[in-house]
């Protein structure tokens, strides 16, 4: 047998399942578009494993291949939170995130960076992706308009088989808690204390430092008196 698409209601789970595939191919790993009209998914139908997308209002010319090649395996495709973009897994020789326009699969899908199984950041600026050694699995990010890491790779504990990332306020309950308690300021490692009096023009004077070997020990009034503390720590 096959693996097939199947939509079921799940507001009246009475309703009879729609069969999307024809049961003649493997197809899996289904990505709704945030508009809920299109559906991403991994398929097998050329020999090789693709990311086609469905397009649920149009039952004439519903399929349409997004990208594929022949001796690479694409995987895991999600759409950006405002429905303009896919991105998914490659595996040639290494694992690849890539990204690329469904409405245009003439262009070359744009390389994020290496890893696998893509999550989208909330606002569409980066993605979440995996990296698997050997012994622990490594979570980083990346930014989707240069490429450049957002998260640097971070290992985890075993193996990780599922993620998400969403939008959240997390200062909120360290504000609520600054507003109803009051921290203590530790106290001051040191206090200016002007060895000089002030010049005319109020400079402060150079004060020597004892013990510094150098050309000219010396350090504004200002500031020998936090230099020495911090030599003493």
């Amino acid at each position: 047998g096959f693996i097939d698409l199947v939509i079921q209601s799940v507001i009246d789970p009475k309703d009879k399942p729609i069969q999307l595939t024809d049961g003649t191919s493997n197809n899996f790993q289904p990505d709704w578009s945030p508009d809920g009209s299109k559906l991403a998914f991994v398929t097998d139908r050329s020999g090789f494993y693709e990311i086609w997308v469905a397009n649920l209002q149009d039952p004439v010319d519903r399929f349409r291949k997004v990208t594929g090649n022949p001796g690479s395996d694409y995987s895991s495709p999600v759409w950006s939170p405002d429905g303009q973009n896919l991105a998914f897994s490659s595996f040639f020789s290494s694992d690849r995130i890539f990204l690329v326009n469904p409405e245009k699969p003439e262009d070359e899908p744009v390389l994020i960076g290496s890893g696998t199984n893509p999550v989208w950041m909330p606002d569409g600026n980066g993605i979440l992706a995996t990296i698997s050694l050997p012994n622990h699995t490594e979570i980083l990010a990346y930014s989707t308009t240069d490429q450049h890491l957002l998260v640097p790779p971070i290992p985890m504990t075993g193996n990780l088989h599922g993620y998400d990332w969403k939008s959240g306020n997390l200062t909120q309950g360290v504000k609520t808690w600054l507003s109803q308690n009051t921290i203590a300021q530790p106290p001051s490692l040191w206090e200016i204390n002007l060895d000089e009096e002030q010049s005319e023009d109020n400079r402060l004077s150079l004060v020597e430092l004892d013990g510094v070997s150098s050309p000219q020990p010396s350090l504004s009034d200002a500031v020998d008196d936090s230099f020495n503390a911090l030599r003493a720590m």
